[in-house]
């Protein structure tokens, strides 16, 4: 709270996600109010920034992905954070896809976690992490056409067989 006024926050990210943090921001009655800035296209990330960023006394973004994007192509004159990916839901869904569902899961792709993470979550639900072959998705984080690079090489790793699983961590690549 700034002098007693609740703050202005604007949440950057495609619409399924900026409602979630929305919601769940009301849920929390913070003294904040919030406003979503949705794009469709990763591209439109830095236009939207650019020409909203002075309406708000804070962005919110949900990931770190158009985060990057824009701090390499805009300076911030206002706080900017992005949401952390989930490790408990990393953790479930690697449980659930090899023990409930069978799915080999040793050799996993992914874009959004970093390796470290992946290691963890994998001893948190008893496999060993040496068992484990982890492919870091190779596009360049902050590119504008970064989606289409990150399903690009989801899809290489998959189909060559060098993945048997793709942690996708991105709505629009999922």
């Amino acid at each position: 709270i700034i002098g007693g006024l609740t703050m202005l926050f604007g949440i950057v990210g495609p619409e399924a996600s900026v409602n979630r943090v929305c919601s769940e921001l009301r849920m929390a009655q913070l003294p904040i109010q919030t406003e979503p800035l949705v794009y469709e296209s990763f591209g439109e990330v830095t236009d939207l920034i650019s020409h909203h960023q002075s309406n708000y006394q804070a962005l919110l973004f949900t990931g770190q992905a158009p985060y990057d994007l824009a701090i390499q192509k805009i300076r911030p004159s206002i706080p900017w954070n992005f949401l952390t990916t989930n490790k408990l839901e990393l953790m479930y869904a690697i449980f659930k896809a090899s023990r409930q569902d069978g799915y080999d899961i040793s050799r996993i792709s992914h874009d959004s976690y970093r390796p470290d993470e992946i290691l963890t979550a994998f001893r948190e639900i008893g496999f060993p992490s040496d068992s484990v072959t982890i492919l870091n998705a190779a596009a360049v984080r902050g590119a504008e056409d970064y989606i289409r690079q990150v399903i690009a090489f989801h899809r290489e790793q998959y189909r060559s067989k060098r993945a048997t699983c793709c942690v996708v961590g991105m709505e629009q690549a999922y």
